[in-house]
């Protein structure tokens, strides 16, 4: 209440008002139409967040700083960090997902892959079930990036997410 007479920018929130915030213009967008006093509190109160440790916070930092949006830039370390906080304090299978096309890719290395560290996180996007990572995997295996070739593999990873798609689509 004493912050009221404050412009909001100065006025002192606790994290789950921020929280909230966050929560209510997570939507590029909505960002992109938002005044620029309202982009300037999101990037602040998420940045504030992710330093303590919100994972809500680093998920939307992460993939913003991903590919870039209306309030952040492309920052692929950035996204890296992020990621990795997420899938290690949080359980969030589709941060070490992204991780593994961070590394497929070269993001943090001028586009040279590191191809360890990518079957590294997709393998654990694998265990939580996430089909691109799967799919990525048989694709490491069918090029024999890092693994050796084995085609036999690479098949069999494809069939087995064929029939659990086919069998989902088949039930609606």
């Amino acid at each position: 209440m004493e912050d009221d007479d404050l412009p909001i920018e100065d006025r002192r929130y606790i994290d789950e008002v921020k929280h909230d915030f966050l929560m209510q213009y997570d939507n590029d967008l909505i960002l992109k139409d938002a005044p620029e006093e309202i982009r300037d509190l999101f990037i602040t109160y998420c940045d504030e967040l992710c330093d303590s440790g919100d994972m809500d916070a680093l998920r939307i930092k992460g993939y913003g700083c991903y590919g870039g949006n209306s309030v952040y830039e492309c920052d692929f370390k950035t996204s890296a960090e992020c990621m990795e906080r997420l899938w290690r304090e949080g359980g969030f299978g589709y941060a070490a997902n992204t991780l593994g096309y961070i590394y497929y890719y070269g993001r943090l290395s001028d586009g040279i892959p590191d191809y360890e560290k990518a079957f590294f996180y997709y393998s654990i996007g694998n265990t939580y079930g996430i089909i691109e990572s799967g799919y990525k995997l048989a694709d490491m295996f069918m090029h024999g990036y890092y693994v050796k070739q084995n085609l036999d593999m690479a098949a069999s990873i494809i069939e087995k997410f064929y029939g659990e798609s086919r069998y989902r689509f088949e039930q609606g």
